[in-house]
């Protein structure tokens, strides 16, 4: 046997990863193409669940926003605050209007997506694939960054990936669909950020 011990910090990690590794498996198994659709209500959840944590057990309460923009420096002041980011310089977000686009440098999830292109259970029954589909791919990270936009603005929003290359960068956009109620399901081109 390996005379290696785990640490504490490492073995939070490992259970973070096999939390979201098996959700992310098991919604591919069970829902097919669908999974997608879980998957962003479970990090909407999450993200909602560790906000009112945040707030209720430390103080650490994020302001409310009007643009998407100024919803994800704020996220990202409270990760910063309560550990989840290292910091600012780990996240570009560029302002496009009807979207925000969000380069990830470095992410807590690195171990979860190489889990997940090493052994895509992305190969279904309609033949989808990983470069084939990649607007079915989830983002731990960006899905969470969509659920703080919804979370923090009156604003509806879906995400895509553009770009998955972990541990160097992954690149998606939050694209705005609409105000709470009012949701087009399409981007807007009146630049709500």
């Amino acid at each position: 046997m390996d005379e290696r011990v785990v640490s504490r910090e490492e073995w939070g990690a490992i259970q973070v990863r096999l939390l979201f590794l098996a959700a992310e498996l098991a919604a591919y198994e069970v829902l097919g193409e669908r999974a997608k659709e879980f998957l962003e209500a479970f990090y909407k959840k999450a993200t909602k669940s560790w906000l009112r944590i945040m707030e209720r057990e430390y103080g650490i309460r994020p302001k409310r926003a009007k643009t998407a923009l100024e919803a994800l420096d704020n996220y990202i002041g409270v990760g910063i605050a309560g550990w989840l980011f290292r910091s600012r310089a780990d996240f570009d977000l560029e302002d496009l209007g009807d979207r925000v686009r969000v380069k990830v440098h470095r992410c807590p999830f690195v171990k979860h997506c190489l889990d997940m292109l090493e052994n895509p259970p992305l190969v279904g029954p309609s033949g989808f694939e990983l470069k084939m589909g990649k607007e079915l791919l989830t983002c731990p990270r960006i899905g969470c960054f969509r659920a703080a936009v919804e979370e923090l603005t009156d604003l509806e929003c879906r995400y895509e990936l553009r770009n998955l290359d972990p541990p160097r960068v992954c690149e998606g956009d939050i694209i705005i669909v609409g105000r709470k109620g009012q949701a087009s399901g399409r981007g807007l081109s009146g630049g709500f950020l």
